[in-house]
């Protein structure tokens, strides 16, 4: 038999109501269909995800954390910078240098592991939201609180498993 024909693939998304800020930094609201946090230029905050899993037990490895999301602003330039993956308290994974907008549309980034990894306990995400990302190290950055602040929405966040 194939090997790849053997291969499980499962998909478990959380809705934005599993979402809470770290710091009271920003505007955070939960509303019916998402988590939305408004930022100003000069703000940045940390959002904590609680992730749904399969049954540890059964094999299951971690191949892809995915972001259904959307970013509004009138030439804001905030969004999400990096995103952690927890299993109870040790690092899974990280991402870093991201520059996840949207432009005002829903947009769903996957993000794949290197390797599927395995997990052990409950997992978590951590995603680091900013009112500033995609500047260009070479040019200067505009001046403090001289842009409009960014709403980031958030309606749901899904992981991929494979086994």
């Amino acid at each position: 038999m194939n090997v790849l024909s053997s291969l499980q693939i499962q998909e478990l998304w959380t809705c934005s109501h599993s979402i809470f800020p770290l710091h009271p930094k920003g505007i955070f609201r939960i509303t019916g269909f998402a988590s939305s946090i408004v930022l100003k230029q000069n703000e940045e905050n940390w959002l904590m995800v609680n992730l749904p899993s399969p049954n540890v037990r059964e094999g299951w490895r971690i191949k892809s954390l995915m972001l259904r999301y959307r970013t509004s602003f009138s030439g804001g330039l905030g969004g999400f910078d990096k995103i952690g993956i927890r299993d109870g308290d040790a690092v899974i994974h990280e991402f870093t240098q991201l520059s996840l907008r949207s432009n005002n549309t829903w947009k769903t980034t996957k993000l794949d592991l290197p390797g599927p990894r395995p997990f052990r306990f409950g997992l978590g995400a951590s995603i680091h939201v900013t009112g500033q990302v995609d500047i260009k190290d070479d040019a200067p950055p505009p001046p403090p609180n001289s842009l409009p602040p960014t709403t980031i929405e958030v309606v749901s966040i899904g992981v991929e498993f494979s086994k």
